[in-house]
């Protein structure tokens, strides 16, 4: 769903893994000559679950090299979405720092869920959605580094987009302080 280079050149991808009729995040780190970077997790790879279906949707790297993932957690059916964002130390650890155990998911709305992130300074930044109860608005969310919602930031860390129709933000890019959105 998203790559991104660290600075060292690696190749951070992540999607989703499907195992036993479970989707989950999954995480891949990759050298420079293509193969897997076995010092990320023992093998290269990161499965991580928060519920039945799992999409990582997008992924950053930290100035620290810790690794953000972002996405969506949902019910089997697809349906009953909230957003998910791990984080993970360079060596593919799960950071505790981050909301206790490296893993968290907001619950806003009927439904609400991240598509892409970006860094804003120590800052978490992700475009999604949120379902209001009438109609998908575009949002965008506001972490601090350890994960709780920053509330210098809309007011409690949420900026709902409404266009006037159903909206979902899924691009997301961050530069000299402004953050520029864009989806459909």
């Amino acid at each position: 769903s998203d790559v991104t280079l660290q600075a060292d050149g690696k190749v951070v991808a992540v999607g989703s893994s499907w195992f036993s009729g479970d989707h989950d995040f999954a995480i891949a780190r990759y050298k420079t000559d293509g193969s897997l970077d076995t010092t990320f997790s023992g093998d290269g790879r990161q499965v991580i679950n928060f519920r039945e279906f799992d999409e990582s949707q997008g992924v950053a790297i930290q100035t620290d090299g810790r690794i953000v993932v972002g996405g969506v957690a949902c019910a089997v059916d697809g349906g009953n979405c909230v957003l998910a964002l791990a984080r993970f130390n360079p060596n593919g650890s799960l950071d505790t720092t981050f909301s206790g155990d490296g893993k968290l998911i907001t619950a806003v709305g009927l439904e609400n869920g991240g598509w892409e992130l970006a860094l804003q300074g120590n800052k978490i930044v992700v475009a999604g959605y949120v379902n209001d109860g009438t109609s998908f608005n575009g949002a965008v969310y506001r972490y601090n580094s350890n994960g709780s919602l920053d509330s210098t930031f809309s007011g409690d860390g949420i900026l709902p987009v409404n266009f006037g129709a159903d909206e979902y933000l899924t691009s997301i890019v961050v530069d000299s302080g402004k953050i520029y959105i864009a989806g459909w």
